[in-house]
């Protein structure tokens, strides 16, 4: 004999089934609504501002770090006579390198991670080049003053010594080969010029007067100044021309594009799921 629940339990369990079905409808009403809000949220999530604002950073800090270092031959070689625009350049690399920071929120934790890591290390790429620098500007103004006055020196000498054929001659010997060394640094020149110097000291006395000996000692004090601080002055622009700055800010760059790339994705396909 089948067992017949009383009416009032067959409401009540009808009741029931009719209220759980409602809010299943509600739950996953609800459910899609937070869904569909999700992917339009993720859809959007890219600033494209942001990214133009950041790849076009990058860019100007590269072609800044290009022109710091082509002023920086500029000067090295006279075709620039004052550090304002490496100073400019300098300035504005630091300024970029603070918005760099500034990671949009839309990259990932992973590559957001990496690019600080890169930004990192770039930061002390650019203050060991700011030191290079810096002792660059230091040396070549030393150095400038003396290349524009030993030639002044030497031909001053010259002039007042002109029945002293064998100082004449040395003179101008040291006069040649050192603006030759100072366009084109040579080991073997260097060592020829120091002997010069040398040897010029060691007959002072017999090769000069009263007269003409503070012209004498002044030449020979420039000559001393440029054949020690050009060699630094090389040193530095080398130094500052290996630090691979150019190359840390691609890689930067490199990095930022794949993750913007993988975003880009990302939002397109939330947008074809909408």
């Amino acid at each position: 004999m089948a067992f017949a629940l009383p009416g009032t339990c067959r409401i009540q369990m009808k009741n029931a089934i009719d209220n759980m079905r409602k809010y299943t409808k509600l739950f996953i009403s609800a459910l899609v609504v937070v869904i569909f809000f999700s992917l339009l949220i993720k859809s959007q999530v890219v600033d494209f501002r942001l990214h133009s604002d950041y790849i076009s950073t990058v860019r100007q800090i590269n072609e800044r770090d290009a022109s710091l270092e082509r002023n920086i031959l500029l000067v090295r070689y006279g075709r620039l006579k004052y550090y304002d625009p490496i100073n400019q350049d300098l300035k504005i690399i630091k300024d970029n390198t603070k918005r760099l920071a500034e990671i949009p929120k839309f990259v990932r934790p992973i590559d957001r991670l990496k690019l600080k890591q890169q930004l990192q290390a770039y930061q002390q790429k650019i203050v060991q080049k700011e030191n290079e620098v810096e002792q660059f500007k230091t040396d070549s103004a030393t150095l400038k003053t003396s290349l524009a006055y030993f030639p002044n020196a030497a031909n001053s000498l010259v002039k007042t010594s002109p029945q002293n054929t064998e100082l004449v001659i040395r003179t101008n010997q040291l006069l040649q080969n050192i603006l030759v060394y100072n366009i084109s640094p040579d080991r073997n020149l260097l060592n020829q010029i120091q002997m010069q110097v040398a040897a010029l000291q060691q007959n002072r006395d017999r090769l000069t007067t009263p007269d003409n000996r503070p012209q004498f000692d002044n030449m020979l004090a420039h000559a001393r100044i440029i054949l020690n601080n050009l060699p630094q002055v090389n040193r530095s622009i080398a130094t500052i021309t290996t630090l691979s700055t150019m190359q840390a800010i691609d890689a930067i760059g490199q990095t930022y594009t794949v993750a913007y790339q993988h975003t880009l994705k990302a939002t397109s396909l939330y947008r074809f799921l909408l």
